[in-house]
């Protein structure tokens, strides 16, 4: 190490040279200080080199807990396996965020599969697979895939996957029986459907 040292201040006292004088000294500590930090960076101990890091991996499975019995009733009805709302959703301290890509790029399809997801999201806590529609709204202008000329368009061209006969801002909207098994398709689609 020292000798590196004494070669490098040597180095750094020819460029420091170079300088007007006035600026001679910030350059040398500025310089000496520069090596210092690469060396610092640059020297691992020998226990950490002898020691393999595991990188930590983020699990994809949810406590059984966290989910409504509805919900595993759904997932069983379908043949799908409890881990994908782990694809889906992030689940801790009953707190529950989407982390679910769409893989769509048709804006109607994409808000259908938020509208089918938000209604998942509602049912893992409460058991009942409904959504809100000035939530959806807010989603679908979050998400980029907000048609506000068609926003109620959709959903009545869709009215099969519903319970509801109108869409308004008070009343929640429930998945219909077709709206339950479109929502199996989207976990499906969304998490490669691996089966129990």
């Amino acid at each position: 190490m020292y000798e590196k040292l004494k070669k490098e201040i040597k180095d750094i006292l020819e460029i420091v040279k170079e300088c007007p004088e006035k600026f001679q000294e910030k350059c040398f500590e500025v310089l000496l200080s520069s090596f210092l930090e690469r060396e610092k960076e640059t020297k691992v101990p020998e226990k950490v080199k002898e020691k393999k890091f595991e990188v930590p991996h983020i699990t994809e499975k949810v406590k059984e807990e966290d989910i409504h019995m509805k919900v595993k009733a759904l997932l069983k009805r379908f043949d799908l396996n409890t881990d994908l709302i782990g694809k889906l959703f992030l689940i801790e301290e009953g707190q529950i965020e989407p982390t679910y890509k769409l893989e769509t790029t048709k804006m109607a399809e994409s808000q259908v599969q938020i509208s089918l997801l938000e209604a998942l999201k509602e049912a893992i806590k409460t058991g009942n697979f409904e959504f809100k529609i000035e939530e959806i709204r807010a989603l679908y202008k979050d998400r980029k895939c907000y048609d506000k000329a068609n926003f109620l368009a959709i959903f009545k061209k869709n009215k099969g996957l519903f319970k509801n006969e109108t869409f308004v801002k008070e009343e929640p909207v429930e998945l219909s029986d077709e709206g339950l098994k479109e929502l199996a398709a989207t976990i499906t689609k969304l998490t490669g459907g691996e089966k129990e």
